[in-house]
């Protein structure tokens, strides 16, 4: 098997480096070369960063994939059917339709917590979060990753049906759960 010289670059804690290290030769992609564990930042300092993020249609086309996939586990076959779902169902699988009518980007974090913590620099999850909610007569499924950059994708204008529901997984232990719905009125 051929590999090409490359630079990697394994950010992380020293026991994340070795992990990834152990699944990248588990994989058959072999590390030569010097390893050395930098320290960047100090724990006590505040740093502000901007991140520019790309999210080409390849991407788009997964989080919706990702969104209506959701959506056909918790609804029944016979909804998800429904010819309103045809457009998404296109674009998902052919790339065809305008990707910026299925999706909305910047939506704000799914988990009303960390709304308030992110604030003092801590966090409630570091997992990736979906949801499934009405707004107005539209289904809106929102997918958060670490409840920091949140997707939607809106695609059905019909009849109602219940449907208000979320699950939540987290990273390091690879376990699903499910999300309650509180009301942010009922939150002191």
């Amino acid at each position: 098997m051929y590999f090409a010289t490359v630079s990697i670059w394994l950010i992380g804690t020293e026991n994340e480096v070795d992990l990834l290290k152990k699944e990248l030769d588990e994989k058959g992609i072999p590390l030569k070369g010097e390893t050395e564990l930098v320290e960047i930042f100090d724990h006590d300092k505040k740093y502000e960063f901007e991140i520019d993020v790309t999210c080409d249609r390849v991407i788009m086309r997964g989080i919706c994939k990702i969104a209506f996939n959701y959506l056909s586990y918790i609804a029944e076959k016979n909804f998800v059917l429904n010819g309103s779902f045809d457009g998404i169902r296109r674009f998902i699988m052919y790339d065809i339709g305008d990707s910026k009518k299925d999706i909305i980007f910047n939506l704000r974090p799914i988990l009303y917590d960390d709304q308030l913590l992110e604030k003092q620099n801590a966090k409630v999850t570091l997992g990736h979060l979906i949801i499934l909610e009405w707004k107005g007569n539209k289904i809106i499924s929102k997918v958060s990753l670490f409840n920091s950059n949140t997707y939607g994708a809106d695609y059905y204008n019909g009849l109602w049906i219940p449907l208000k529901c979320g699950h939540h997984f987290e990273i390091q232990t690879k376990e699903v759960s499910k999300l309650l719905a509180i009301n942010k009125r009922l939150i002191p």
